[in-house]
């Protein structure tokens, strides 16, 4: 029988765990489950619920990918109150090696998985070979990440860059940063770049404009308002709902472009998460390249970056087990 691994991707809406095996050097997802995260007091739980149904399986190693930072295996869920060890969930779960990542280092990871069909262009651009490579993601929150390419294989680094500073790039932007700025002691990109923060800039627009209506109403008091918005502005059926949706892309391309010059990624812009293949049509548009390229004496070397979306929604998830085989075989040759 062939080794298995467990692998999560642990985010703060849902939680994601499969049991992977490996087959002609592939990564083959056996058993997967989704779990809402925020039923469960904490990791734990969700783990043992998930083992209790595959008590014919022992995983040999395990990894979960955490959206929060890590520190010493230690992390606490961004969008959520859990701690997370991981010298303790191993011992609960008598795993001989367990691993928390970064989520969007998970992300990396699982980069290497993934065919060609599951990647859109969207800039061919010149890359490198051995070139390095940034991931910017917007779903529950905004995750960035890094790839180096060392002793012949990528490896793959976790940021809290979602975090840093919002800085507007023309008149409107600057409006919504003061609106957000009204009520937020601080605004990141964070607040604008994910689930959130598309609802955030709709209230903007309606503020704005003072079109509050029943449509708006409507969207608004939807169980999830921001794919509400996504879903009219690409019908084209609410102006507002456009406008906020053409402001979030602009805002995107930006970001994605200061994350380029940050990490110089000669081997690609990567862009993960839950929003973008959702909005691909968007992103397509003269908007997005434009907001990415518009950077001073810089503008020309933005062209060079080959920009690509990840259009599998399991690239954490893949990462994930990834690590986990990778962390076995280390475990093997101490």
């Amino acid at each position: 029988m062939s080794m298995r691994v467990l692998a999560g991707d642990i985010g703060g809406t849902h939680a994601r765990l499969c049991l992977a095996e490996k087959k002609s050097g592939k990564i083959h997802i056996i058993h997967e489950q989704v779990y809402a995260s925020q039923q469960y007091p904490d990791l734990l739980p969700i783990v043992q619920d998930f083992l209790q149904h595959h008590q014919d399986i022992h995983p040999a190693a395990a990894c979960f990918a955490v959206a929060g930072p890590i520190r010493h295996q230690q992390a606490r869920v961004t969008n959520l109150p859990w701690r997370l060890d991981a010298r303790q969930l191993e011992k609960s779960l008598s795993i001989d090696r367990l691993t928390l990542l970064n989520d969007f280092q998970a992300a990396g990871y699982g980069l290497a998985t993934l065919a060609g069909d599951q990647l859109f262009t969207l800039q061919t651009g010149r890359p490198e070979e051995e070139g390095q490579r940034a991931l910017i993601g917007a779903g529950t929150g905004l995750g960035i990440g890094s790839l180096i390419y060392q002793d012949h294989r990528y490896v793959s680094y976790p940021s809290e860059g979602g975090h840093v500073g919002f800085a507007p790039a023309d008149k409107v932007q600057s409006s919504l940063l003061a609106y957000l700025q009204s009520s937020l002691d601080y605004v990141c990109y964070e607040h604008l770049l994910s689930g959130a923060g598309l609802v955030r800039i709709y209230q903007f627009f309606l503020e704005e404009h003072g079109t509050a209506s029943a449509f708006s109403e409507s969207i608004m008091q939807a169980q999830d308002p921001a794919a509400e918005i996504s879903h009219h502005a690409q019908l084209g059926d609410g102006e507002l709902a456009r406008q906020t949706l053409d402001c979030f892309v602009r805002i995107y391309g930006a970001q994605a472009g200061n994350v380029a010059l940050n990490y110089l990624a000669t081997g690609g812009v990567y862009l993960a998460g839950g929003i973008a293949p959702k909005i691909i049509e968007q992103l397509k548009s003269d908007h997005f390249l434009a907001a990415f390229h518009n950077k001073g004496a810089m503008s020309d070397l933005m062209q060079s970056f080959p920009v690509k979306v990840i259009m599998e929604e399991k690239v954490g998830l893949r990462g994930a087990a990834a690590f986990a085989f990778y962390s076995f075989n280390e475990l093997r040759q101490d």
